[in-house]
């Protein structure tokens, strides 16, 4: 292990999980896990005090002798107490750190578009996952940070005291460890099972909420109810199955302390130590208790663990895919748009070429619609494609950094979900620092205006669950309003007028009519809202021609004619 870096790995199968986690010991994290072998180190000292103090105190057998022991071990037990308010700060400490970096990284693979996983799955490995390895950092790795000094000091006192006692203290915390390796195996599969069926159920609860209205509009809400019913009682199962492991492994360190002491007497007597010895080697064992007991519930977190991370690294791992053959370099070609041998994922064919330049309208034509939105996608980098190059202003898209691409860029589709937050900062999202005055002129140009000022808060208020209060036409306006905000050089649309409804798109006809850049358009109806010059037809190669104001329809395919700019 490097200095300053722990890697919470275990055997050689799990290895690789455990390089995917970031190091636990990095930075103030370091100071802190310091702190908890320091608190372990002073209630060791704390132990040979107390043999100490009693000894003496009992030896001598005078009324100052026992006042003084008295407060001696009075202020020892107050040190003992102050130090594990100390370990259980330091462990939270360390613990919820550690989980915030996680979660930050989850957050970011989500965000950035290298994970596609189920609402459910998510929220299982941001909450579930998380808890469970906060827990191992907080109360795994920190009971035995503290309970291995604590354990060795106070058995190296017993030493001191009577070789015999130490030696009959120290069997059942052998045997105890023994057990703890033996249960770990039969725990660790029972919280893998618990993990599934937790986030079966998660993943099943998020769909069926995201589809109450639906299920409801076809009255099958007891059939639902009884398969959330049915996967909910696979949960309790499992999670009883793993208490009973987990109890009789608690119960087995509960029952080792208790044996601890019992041998202390027994053998003490056994060797005829004295009062005043006896009476030290109780005290030491009674400070063993709390740490070995700790050390009992290690496997229960450790599991847990194990289980959560064998969930959590794979997502930690990916990174956003580069497409294959695509060079990130800037080329020497400076056409606006241009769209080279672009292949989605792992279609064979590549998608016809696109050039376009400022002022260009370009309708997207398809029969199938999810390829539509994966080309569009594609155009904004929001997935990378599989092969090709996509530039803009002779950079590659992909190479760009967020900031350069939301200035370039702007992008909206049909049923788009706003982020929770207020309307003011919805429409600036891709420009925090545009003022207040240049929002509004904003909603009003999308016919905003007048019924965000009519809301309580104004632009202030606070959008919630995918853009209430809001309407589905006004959140499509809202969605145009941050898209164009900036007049980007690049504007794409994804069936975004289906949500605006007729009004809308007379709106968004005047908005496009004027639009300094290049528009890329997807729509059922493209001729309702602009004039286009060209088609990019992504199932016949890319042929293209104009379009009347009245088609709707995909043009003929033999169809040669120049665009109309």
């Amino acid at each position: 292990m490097r200095r300053g870096r722990l890697r919470l790995g275990g055997a050689a199968p799990e290895r690789e999980h455990a390089q995917m986690l970031p190091p636990l010991l990095t930075g103030r994290r370091r100071w802190w896990f310091g702190g908890l072998v320091a608190t372990g180190l002073v209630q060791a000292a704390a132990a040979a005090a107390t043999v100490l103090a009693i000894h003496r105190g009992l030896q001598h057998g005078t009324r100052a002798s026992e006042r003084t022991t008295l407060v001696v071990l009075v202020g020892i037990a107050l040190v003992v107490g102050w130090t594990r308010t100390q370990q259980r700060v330091l462990s939270e400490r360390l613990g919820q750190d550690y989980a915030h970096q996680i979660r930050l990284h989850l957050v970011r693979r989500v965000l950035e578009g290298s994970r596609r996983t189920s609402l459910g799955t998510t929220l299982t490995r941001a909450s579930n996952d998380l808890s469970a390895i906060r827990n191992w950092v907080a109360q795994g790795v920190s009971p035995i940070a503290v309970g291995i000094p604590v354990v060795l000091g106070c058995t190296l006192v017993l030493v001191t005291i009577d070789p015999l006692v130490a030696l009959g203290v120290l069997a059942p915390l052998l045997a105890l460890g023994v057990a703890l390796v033996v249960g770990s195996r039969v725990a660790y599969e029972r919280s893998r099972r618990v993990r599934r069926q937790r986030g079966r159920l998660a993943a099943h609860l998020a769909d069926t909420l995201t589809a109450a209205s639906t299920i409801r509009s076809a009255g099958g809400g007891h059939r639902e109810l009884k398969r959330v019913e049915e996967r909910s009682s696979k949960v309790v199962q499992a999670a009883v199955d793993r208490a009973r492991v987990l109890g009789r492994i608690r119960g087995a360190a509960t029952t080792a302390t208790g044996i601890a002491t019992a041998a202390t007497i027994g053998l003490g007597m056994l060797s005829a130590l004295s009062l005043p010895k006896l009476a030290a080697a109780l005290a030491v064992v009674g400070l063993l208790t709390s740490p070995v007991q700790d050390l009992g519930r290690v496997v229960q977190y450790r599991q847990t663990f194990r289980a959560a991370r064998a969930a959590i690294s794979p997502a930690l791992a990916s990174t956003p895919s580069t497409p294959g053959g695509t060079t990130t370099a800037v080329t020497s070609d400076h056409r606006a748009l241009s769209v080279r041998g672009v292949r989605l994922g792992n279609a064979t064919g590549a998608l016809p070429p696109l050039e376009a330049h400022d002022g260009d309208r370009v309708v997207v034509l398809s029969s199938d619609r999810a390829t539509t939105t994966a080309a569009l996608t594609a155009l904004v980098g929001l997935d990378p494609p599989g092969a090709g190059q996509i530039t803009l202003d002779g950079g590659d898209i992909l190479a760009r950094s967020s900031r350069e691409r939301r200035a370039l860029l702007g992008y909206a589709a049909q049923g788009m979900r706003l982020e929770r937050t207020s309307i003011r900062r919805a429409v600036r999202y891709r420009h925090p620092e545009t003022t207040d005055a240049a929002v509004e002129e904003m909603l009003g140009r999308v016919g905003l205006g007048e019924k965000v000022a009519d809301l309580p808060e104004g632009a202030d208020t606070t959008l919630r669950e995918g853009g209430e209060p809001l309407t589905t036409p006004d959140r499509a306006r809202l969605l145009l309003a941050r898209a164009a905000l900036g007049e980007p050089r690049l504007l794409v649309l994804d069936h975004l007028d289906a949500d605006l409804g007729e009004a809308g798109r007379a709106m968004l006809r005047g908005l496009l009519a004027s639009y300094p850049g290049i528009v890329v358009l997807a729509s059922d109806n493209p001729a309702a809202v602009l004039v286009p010059d060209r088609w990019w037809d992504l199932d016949a190669g890319g042929r293209r021609s104009p379009l009347s104001a009245g088609a709707s329809a995909r043009p003929a395919q033999d169809s040669r004619c120049r665009p109309s700019r």
